[in-house]
């Protein structure tokens, strides 16, 4: 499946009609053209950014809130929507306010309050439709309950963009 780098109509067929969502990468002014839209996809609510129709960017949130935290499990399957888990690499960041206590009754570590937790950064290259080679970076964080991926640049006419966790977390707050 893609969506990154995916013309928006090919990403309607694969998960429905879509609904209009919050642009995360900070609104028309930053990041002029981007246009946002929700999907759902199996457990998990997909919020898919495009710029000129192209796919730029996936945050998958846990549909249900009953559960938020992302299982391991949970972490592959929207890293398979996204490119083969063979072709991801990872490294997790710990922080040093993240030490981890004893399991809760759902065995997820405890986060001291305030603390980032563990950051996992994930990479991979993949496919545009020009056939091109194209970077993509992702993460994780543990105190939170989404997962984001995005291509950092694409090919000419697509503008590069940076974003960083910090920025994300401020937009789903």
């Amino acid at each position: 499946m893609a969506i990154l780098t995916d013309r928006l109509q090919n990403v309607e067929q694969q998960f429905g009609a879509p609904v209009m969502a919050q642009n995360l990468l900070g609104g028309a002014d930053v990041f002029k053209g981007e246009k946002a839209y929700e999907y759902r996809v199996g457990d998990f609510r997909l919020i898919a950014g495009f710029y000129q129709d192209v796919g730029r960017y996936a945050c998958f949130l846990k549909a249900s809130l009953d559960e938020p935290a992302f299982m391991p499990e949970d972490v592959q399957a929207c890293l398979m929507l996204i490119a083969p888990l063979s072709a991801w690499k990872d490294s997790s960041d710990v922080k040093p306010a993240a030490s981890t206590g004893t399991g809760t009754k759902n065995s997820h570590p405890v986060v001291p309050i305030g603390s980032t937790g563990t950051t996992t950064d994930y990479q991979c290259t993949i496919k545009d439709s020009g056939g091109s080679d194209v970077g993509v970076i992702a993460w994780h964080r543990t105190t939170k309950s989404y997962l984001f991926a995005y291509c950092p640049t694409l090919p000419f006419p697509q503008p590069a963009i940076v974003i960083s966790p910090i920025q994300i977390d401020k937009k789903l707050a």
